[in-house]
């Protein structure tokens, strides 16, 4: 069984195993989903194009950029588990 790729997702063309989603961007900073075939494991990349120092404002900004962006690798999630299982999901 081969394991797909969350929809909208795309391969990186230099790494074999790395998938991107819809990166975001907030004031300099760049949030994108990624997921790695080979141990199918979800993640977050956080890119900023220099040091920041965030004032309590700024952090917040983030937070929320940061929450969505981990909802939305959530859900990727839980519609590639419906595909692999057929739809059927149950609740622990």
């Amino acid at each position: 069984m081969s394991i797909k790729a969350p929809t909208g997702y795309v391969k990186v063309k230099e790494c074999s195993d790395l998938w991107t989603g819809t990166e975001s961007m907030d004031r300099g900073w760049i949030v994108t989903p990624a997921w790695n075939s080979a141990t199918d494991k979800h993640s977050l990349e956080v890119w900023t194009p220099k040091y920041n120092l965030l004032t309590p404002a700024e952090a917040r900004r983030l937070a929320q950029v940061l929450l969505a962006s981990a909802d939305a690798v959530e859900a990727a999630i839980a519609s590639t588990e419906a595909r692999t299982n057929g739809g059927s999901q149950t609740n622990g």
